[in-house]
């Protein structure tokens, strides 16, 4: 599950004006919101299940519950969260991506992808859309359907320092080891820390080129 993005699509969201529901929900949200990011996760999904009691369709609630579940590992509630967010809003990209990446996380790929189509469908420039997609693609071992998804992310959001380390995952796999080198050090440059297998596996194949 590409929880990084998934958590910064969802927390963008979670920041935009909704239905109006009354002040007391929007501050358990943002209470909800400020315990996850401290990683309370349990205090994060009593607060926005205390909102679902009170208001049953503020989708809101079920996003943050659902990304709360994801982070956890606890998938099956974080689908079932998602889910009941598009039931109330079936055109929601926020919704199709996180469960996308909670299929994902069980290792339910095609289901992931199909979310991921449906975000795309929703929205045609969602960089985490195309990330996640890519990611499940490399994932089945499809390098040559993850490029271009890793490669239309970056066109989107030139900042996804993953992505780049992900296309270079694939070009390694693919043998294309100056193409992997380049993304190499393009991650490095946005700040991202690369996998060290990944460094390594490059210097042994490409004859040391760093």
């Amino acid at each position: 599950m590409p929880q990084l993005l998934i958590y910064l699509l969802v927390i963008a969201y979670l920041a935009l004006p909704g239905m109006a529901l009354g002040a007391t929900a929007e501050s358990d949200l943002a209470k909800g919101v400020e315990f996850f990011e401290k990683k309370q996760y349990d205090r994060a999904i009593q607060e926005s299940t205390k909102i679902l009691e009170k208001n049953p369709r503020f989708v809101k609630a079920y996003i943050l519950r659902g990304l709360t579940y994801g982070t956890k590992g606890q998938f099956d509630q974080a689908i079932a969260d998602f889910t009941q967010a598009l039931n109330l809003n079936p055109r929601l990209e926020t919704a199709y991506t996180g469960r996308g990446g909670a299929y994902g996380g069980k290792g339910r790929y095609d289901l992931a992808l199909s979310d991921y189509n449906r975000a795309l469908q929703i929205n045609p420039r969602s960089a985490s859309a195309y990330y996640s997609r890519g990611a499940v693609y490399l994932a089945k071992g499809q390098t040559n359907q993850a490029i271009p998804d890793f490669t239309k992310a970056l066109e989107l959001d030139p900042g996804l320092a993953q992505a780049y380390e992900y296309r270079a995952i694939c070009y390694y796999n693919e043998k294309e080891f100056p193409k992997a080198w380049d993304d190499v050090q393009k991650a490095q440059r946005l700040g991202l820390k690369v996998n060290p297998k990944l460094y390594q596996f490059l210097k042994q194949t490409s004859g040391g080129q760093n």
